[in-house]
């Protein structure tokens, strides 16, 4: 079953989760803070909840690096779904990865429960009333997690952090570690690429042209009001290999189907386009990125792990804030659209309409001009 943007699941979790963590909550005895207990212990337990979003999932190990910097002999836990768990099994810092299954909840509950009692949990969630649940069955002296007005799942936590729209994700997500005096560094996300991959991706540079990745499918609830025209990608490529690149359309299995309509209309125009969609690991993809020259992408996972690996990018942002959102990287061009409402959405649902059209106001010119510029500088 499809877990992210799935309707029966968001119905469950708002009107059967409100109600039911708000009993919980009542039942829970909140336990008093006291860190330095804590930090003389000489092996700390940290369990981290994050269901959802291999973006979210690549801001995460922000963190894991400032627990790792702050506590080297500590052990943590992440408890991923199937939407991110190929992500999480390639952050470093990560020692144990615990696969929640949303189609069989009962079941996944027990697991948790049944998990050896952490120090500190931290649920990074800031909306979904599921991992509110999680967290109440997982055994941890002390557990902390975001307070969301109208998100009404803040009640079991023992430490509750405000979560706030003006500022990027990854700084809410240091507010949680802030909460128990856990000093911030600073640290910015990481994905571990395994070298024989990396060799494995060598053929993107051999015959000398520049490799440029498009990524034009984003995730997530009403993705498709995040999608920027088919026909611009196609524009693009055809303008680009006749700047002397070779390009490569990225996507997951369900976006096989446009990325080879994408393709087909660039070899119209006499170019040359490779489709890379639903033929790449996770891991892969992040070693392809890793060789290319540029990538150009809609706001989606895709996004920020082209940021961590290094490569220069273009990221279109329409309904999605690049204030929240934004690619974490100083190589990052950003263009946003021209228009009054955007952006709408914070938390990923809360779109403001439903038939988009701000993407529609990107053009092609002013991404033709920034990807040409970026190529230009790095020759």
């Amino acid at each position: 079953m499809r877990e992210r943007g799935n309707k029966i699941l968001k119905f469950f979790d708002k009107f059967i989760g409100i109600p039911l963590i708000f009993i919980l909550g009542l039942t829970k005895k909140k336990k008093k803070f006291n860190f330095e207990v804590i930090k003389n212990k000489n092996k700390l337990k940290f369990i981290l909840l994050k269901t959802a979003g291999i973006g979210d999932t690549i801001l995460l190990s922000a963190v894991v690096c400032e627990l790792k910097d702050s506590f080297p002999c500590s052990k943590i836990t992440l408890v991923c779904s199937s939407n991110n768990c190929q992500c999480a099994r390639y952050l470093p810092g990560i020692d144990e990865v615990v696969l929640f299954n949303m189609s069989r909840p009962l079941e996944s509950l027990r697991s948790i429960a049944a998990l050896d009692e952490f120090d500190i949990l931290f649920d990074f969630a800031p909306w979904a009333r599921i991992n509110s649940l999680i967290s109440y069955f997982a055994r941890a002296e002390l557990k902390v997690g975001f307070r969301r007005k109208n998100m009404f799942r803040h009640y079991v936590y023992d430490i509750s952090v405000n979560h706030m729209d003006d500022t990027h994700e990854i700084e809410n997500y240091r507010k949680l570690l802030r909460a128990v005096d856990i000093d911030i560094k600073n640290f910015k996300p990481a994905f571990l690429i395994k070298n024989s991959l990396l060799q494995n991706t060598a053929w993107v540079l051999e015959d000398g042209r520049r490799s440029v990745v498009m990524h034009p499918f984003p995730g997530g609830s009403k993705s498709y009001l995040k999608e920027w025209p088919l026909e611009n990608w196609v524009e693009i490529g055809m303008q680009l290999i006749k700047e002397g690149c070779k390009i490569f359309i990225s996507g997951g299995k369900e976006d096989i189907g446009r990325a080879e309509y994408i393709a087909r209309e660039i070899e119209k125009g006499g170019g040359e386009c490779s489709v890379l969609a639903g033929k790449l690991s996770l891991n892969e993809v992040a070693g392809i990125l890793k060789k290319s020259s540029l990538l150009i992408t809609v706001n989606t996972g895709i996004m920020h792990m082209g940021a961590v690996v290094g490569i220069d990018l273009v990221a279109l942002h329409g309904p999605t804030s690049p204030l929240r959102w934004g690619p974490v990287s100083d190589k990052a061009v950003v263009i946003k659209p021209k228009i009054e409402c955007s952006p709408c959405i914070s938390l990923g649902f809360e779109y403001g309409c439903e038939d988009g059209g701000c993407m529609e106001t990107i053009t092609v010119e002013e991404v033709l001009l920034a990807a040409k510029g970026i190529l230009s500088r790095n020759g």
